[in-house]
């Protein structure tokens, strides 16, 4: 079986993709400081971000589960991850510094290279030490001031979970064991600083909730649930969807949110449609989540599509979309090729 046969039995690109798309199209309405008046905000009660960012998080915690006990070793597994990530990083930055720096920097160009922090960028290549939003003299005077890529702080909480996933590939019982009491008993403390009002240090964290959603989707994965049975039932997956966005109009529901978001969008991942044949062309979805805030602030400071948030959502998607396809095929498509090159 073909790879783009295997994209084809599933949704989980087309679930990247729309994750992605929607990302942009709420940073659109928050670039304009009226979240407020975002329909995918008014849609879920304000939590638009556990609704969209749960898609992400629960499909990478599933699958990155399902790599590291496939993996040959770590080092396999981990070089898998890098090849994933930190090439694109890696061009984001390049592309960043040396082409956006240059022309939307309000400095002059030795000022600008002979600033520590247009060199200290490059430390976004590897997110799991931390983000830099800035680079000198770079969009200050737009609405949303000094930050360059937005999109990219969560990698940061996605790499380190990388690490911490890599006991799974010692294949042994006892780190299974060892990996569903840690994940259970992180399910009860986060639900005991819920009932504390967040109270707890590190856990009153806010994207402390993707965390543990990436986590309850490795161990459903761990625990072999048949998934693919539940995808079969249209029904069941609809009552699903529906139970899903009912939580999400009440408040103070995140322990139950965090074992309901990964359960619902991973049976959907699974359900048999024509959405399956999104994977037929690729995925485009990491293109369209890294270039697509630095292009809203580009346009925003050459007032280009700022008429309301919408009309910048659809010049930014019609910039990136392409711009992702590109990636995709001509750089991240094929590195992936070279992903069983490390034993």
């Amino acid at each position: 079986m073909t790879e783009t046969t295997i994209r084809t039995q599933n949704n989980f690109d087309f679930l990247r993709l729309f994750g992605s798309i929607a990302v942009v199209f709420c940073h659109s309405y928050g670039l304009f400081n009226q979240e407020g008046d975002n329909p995918i905000t008014i849609l879920t009660n304000h939590h638009n971000g556990y609704f969209l960012l749960s898609i992400f998080f629960g499909l990478s915690g599933y699958l990155i589960a399902k790599s590291a006990i496939s993996s040959r070793s770590i080092l396999h597994y981990l070089w898998k991850r890098v090849l994933r990530v930190q090439p694109l990083q890696f061009l984001l930055g390049v592309l960043t510094i040396f082409i956006l720096g240059i022309f939307f920097s309000t400095l002059p160009a030795s000022e600008y290279f002979s600033s520590w922090k247009t060199w200290s960028y490059f430390r976004n290549v590897v997110p799991i030490f931390g983000i830099q939003y800035n680079l000198p003299g770079v969009f200050t005077e737009n609405l949303f001031p000094n930050t360059v890529n937005g999109s990219l702080w969560s990698l940061v909480d996605e790499e380190r979970l990388y690490l911490l996933t890599v006991i799974l590939c010692f294949k042994n019982k006892y780190w299974k064991y060892f990996f569903i009491v840690f994940v259970v008993a992180l399910n009860g403390i986060f639900l005991v600083n819920n009932i504390l009002h967040n109270t707890i240090p590190y856990i009153n964290r806010g994207n402390i909730f993707f965390n543990v959603v990436f986590l309850n989707a490795a161990l459903f994965y761990v625990l072999n649930i048949n998934f693919k049975k539940i995808g079969e039932n249209k029904v069941i997956i609809l009552l699903l969807v529906i139970v899903f966005f009912t939580l999400l109009r009440f408040n103070n529901i995140e322990p139950i949110l965090v074992i309901v978001a990964p359960f619902v969008i991973i049976s959907f991942a699974y359900l048999k449609s024509i959405l399956n044949f999104t994977g037929k062309w690729g995925d485009f979805s990491a293109g369209v989540y890294m270039f697509s805030f630095p292009i809203q602030q580009i346009l925003c400071t050459k007032k280009v599509g700022v008429e309301d948030p919408f009309t910048l959502f659809i010049y930014t998607f019609l910039i990136t979309f392409p711009l992702a396809i590109l990636s995709w095929h001509f750089f991240e498509k094929r590195l992936l090729r070279y992903k069983d090159l490390v034993k």
